[in-house]
């Protein structure tokens, strides 16, 4: 799951519980976090992303 699903799903959980103030912070707290983090391993992150667009390669002839 991208982060960005867990963010907004978090979000709404804490949304639909009447948190509203708590729903706002947690928002703001996981994507100052992982913007922090992002911008310290930029490279880790593109490679990351590349990642889920390859396939995995599997040779039947090789043991």
């Amino acid at each position: 799951m991208p982060i960005w699903m867990g963010i907004v799903i978090t979000s709404m959980l804490a949304l639909l519980l009447r948190y509203f103030f708590l729903s706002i912070l947690i928002f703001i707290s996981i994507t100052a976090v992982c913007w922090l983090i992002v911008r310290k391993h930029p490279k880790m992150f593109q490679l990351w992303g590349l990642s889920w667009t390859q396939k995995s390669y599997y040779d039947p002839r090789k043991r």
